[in-house]
């Protein structure tokens, strides 16, 4: 028979007979009436030609036709329903891999508590970050990640978004600098050689814009693309740097101080963004919730 023109609930129908060998029991079991089931067992007999049930005075007796049919109807039907059924997440035995795309200012600061944290929770899964691109949600809307963690995130319908922490300024410089000695004035901040972390390599940077407002300049030493290596490069020169807070405070103690920009700086925002195509997966919501508290434990970013 063509299965195209069968409609597939009447196996339902079919098992449930196989289970009960009673129209009232059966039409219970699937959330029928009963003059329902009696017209699905009809068409069930049409399509398969064959009574498959014989009416006695212990119940619905299978046919053999319909006994041949329960073995295989078994296998299919619980087939069935694995693959719409979504599996219990066990962090305890999942060997998932979680993919997660961000800069190395997150990695610095999160991975650590975070591998930390899956060791002990799900020892078999595992988490590979790529580099976040130009635009973080196309990461998510090709599949190339679960996660992606960054400040700023343009907005999609395709996407969730939630906060995880927010970070402020700080100026970082070795100890024993002589900018660390006495006040820091925007005048005394300007005439320093300064440190860069531009992840694009390019482009006016933020503190920059906040001289220019006040008629200044600063000369820029060095630029480089990533946070890991300003500490060694700062423990080694006269240079300041102007990096987050939570980040310089990862840093050695007795070779780094911070001191407070001589002007405001507008804080930002970290954030954890997916797609909703994962919403109802369980151990996608497993490992975001194990994010965002990854990141409520990083402790507060305030400047000195």
């Amino acid at each position: 028979m063509n299965i195209a023109a069968l409609d597939l609930n009447l196996l339902v129908v079919l098992e449930a007979l196989l289970d009960k060998r009673s129209v009232t029991r059966a039409a219970k079991q699937v959330g029928l009436s009963q003059s329902a089931l009696s017209s699905a067992l009809a068409r069930l007999r049409a399509a398969l030609g064959d009574p498959l049930f014989v009416r006695t005075a212990a119940g619905m007796l299978p046919t053999p036709r319909a006994l041949e049919l329960e073995p295989e109807l078994r296998v299919a039907m619980s087939s069935i329903r694995r693959v719409i059924t979504p599996d219990a997440f066990d962090p305890r035995t999942a060997k998932e891999t979680f993919r997660v795309a961000t800069g190395d200012y997150a990695e610095l600061l999160m991975l650590p508590p975070l591998v930390k944290a899956l060791a002990s929770r799900a020892p078999s899964a595992k988490i590979t970050v790529v580099p976040i691109a130009s635009n973080p949600i196309s990461r998510l809307e090709d599949g190339s990640s679960e996660v992606v963690i960054a400040p700023f995130l343009p907005s999609s319908v395709h996407v969730e978004v939630d906060v995880l922490f927010d970070d402020g300024f700080v100026c970082a410089m070795r100890r024993g600098h002589p900018a660390a000695r006495g006040r820091l004035t925007l005048a005394r901040f300007a005439r320093l050689r300064h440190l860069l972390v531009s992840p694009e390599g390019e482009g006016v940077a933020y503190v920059d814009q906040l001289l220019e407002q006040a008629g200044l300049t600063r000369e820029v030493t060095l630029r480089v693309p990533h946070f890991s290596v300003a500490e060694r490069l700062l423990e080694a020169s006269d240079l300041v740097a102007t990096l987050p807070s939570r980040l310089v405070g990862q840093m050695a103690k007795t070779a780094i101080v911070r001191v407070r920009p001589p002007f405001e700086m507008q804080r930002f925002i970290m954030k954890a963004a997916w797609h909703r195509r994962t919403l109802a997966s369980p151990g996608h919501r497993w490992f975001r919730s194990l994010v965002a508290e990854v990141a409520s434990g990083l402790g507060g970013g305030a400047a000195d």
